[in-house]
């Protein structure tokens, strides 16, 4: 039988947000199961799913680092995101 995932635990998976989660779901986004009215995710599924997207990823040296800019006076600066694979 395959591995189903609950909500939490998918979120925890991915490394995101129940919210963003669920975001994801209403859009479409991401592979996902309705069963008995609950949400599941497959974890093959969502394991592909996850290596295929490259997700945004700010350390949170890189998100203080923006905050002071920001307090400064400065702006946000978008060269602080790194590409990385959501691991």
């Amino acid at each position: 039988m395959k591995d189903l995932l609950q909500s939490k635990e998918a979120a925890d998976f991915l490394g995101i947000s129940k919210s963003k989660l669920y975001k994801l779901t209403m859009q479409r986004l991401i592979p996902h199961k309705k069963l008995f009215g609950r949400l599941c995710f497959d974890a093959e599924e969502l394991e592909r799913w996850r290596d295929e997207k490259m997700i945004e990823v700010r350390t949170v040296d890189d998100l203080e680092k923006e905050a002071e800019n920001v307090m400064k006076g400065g702006k946000v600066c978008r060269s602080s995101i790194k590409k990385a694979k959501n691991q």
